[in-house]
């Protein structure tokens, strides 16, 4: 997880489905670990997930457990938070936020702490690049899901880049996570990917 580069989709079809990225159909199986990954987090059952698929109810049951095979503790970590939500009535993420299901749709949770965690993280980047940018006159123009968009003076990005990239990679929780920097100049349809120093 320290590598930058790391993709989450990638490693799990590598896992899950023994294959590497030279093998021939490596795209096929990246896009099934996907979808069988976020299929899980919002609780899919096997028929939806062979619609999905293009394939058969008894294929996607074998992805899936061959996804829960590699993916150690996944399965653990979605039978406990349903339990927890069972017994208790609630669970919270890792920042102390409550989350409390619709009755018999306990599932759904999983999907809650992850989304509800991470955007939770980038509230706390917000809260703390909204000084520092004030700072070089600098500001968030939006919020898109886990991209901001931040409008900074040509001459202070090679300062003010940096600060950012290290604000939004670093967090209360110690979680590691990666950004991508892209630069839109002199319009958002001209956008090219930065290299980070």
């Amino acid at each position: 997880l320290s590598d930058p580069k790391f993709d989450f989709h990638t490693a799990a079809a590598k896992v899950a489905f023994n294959v590497t990225e030279n093998s021939p159909n490596f795209k096929f199986y990246r896009q099934l670990a996907k979808a069988i990954t976020f299929g899980i987090i919002y609780g899919i059952g096997n028929e939806k997930l062979a619609a999905q698929l293009s394939t058969s109810e008894k294929e996607a049951k074998e992805y899936k457990n061959n996804y829960f095979s590699a993916i150690k503790g996944s399965r653990d970590f979605i039978r406990r938070v349903k339990e927890t939500a069972i017994s208790r009535g609630y669970v919270r993420n890792r920042y102390g936020r409550r989350y409390t299901p619709p009755e018999g749709k306990e599932f759904v949770l999983v999907n809650y702490l992850i989304q509800g965690t991470s955007a939770d993280l980038m509230s706390e980047c917000m809260v703390r690049l909204d000084e520092i940018l004030f700072e070089h006159d600098s500001r968030m123009l939006i919020q898109v899901h886990d991209e901001l968009i931040i409008e900074i003076p040509i001459d202070k990005t090679e300062v003010v880049v940096p600060i950012i990239t290290d604000i939004m990679e670093s967090n209360t929780l110690k979680l590691p996570v990666f950004v991508d920097v892209a630069r839109c100049y002199p319009s958002w349809a001209h956008k090219e990917d930065v290299e980070k120093v």
